[in-house]
């Protein structure tokens, strides 16, 4: 879903709060980056930088699955993060 309604805010956030939910335990967390969702919350909160919505959920989303699993952590140094959780902080310091 988060791939193909890239442009819909409302997806994204709803999506990356379902990865929240889902990914509170290691199998699930390596589920999803098996499944690509590091670089779909990524994508999200580029595509979505002005929301702060979609930034607070990806943000959790991040946590949540690269939390246990160094390869998540690895994916997620590799598409940029960690730039974009920092971009998100500056962009929306009234909540940060």
């Amino acid at each position: 879903a988060m791939r193909g309604h890239a442009r819909s805010e409302w997806v994204q956030y709803q999506a990356c709060g379902a990865l929240v939910n889902m990914t509170l335990d290691a199998a699930n967390q390596y589920r999803a980056g098996e499944a690509g969702a590091v670089e779909a919350v990524v994508a999200a909160m580029r595509g979505h930088a002005g929301s702060i919505e979609v930034q607070e959920q990806a943000c959790q989303a991040i946590s949540n699955v690269t939390g246990n699993i160094a390869e998540n952590r690895t994916r997620a140094r590799k598409v940029g993060a960690v730039e974009v959780v920092v971009a998100a902080m500056h962009g929306h310091a009234e909540i940060a």
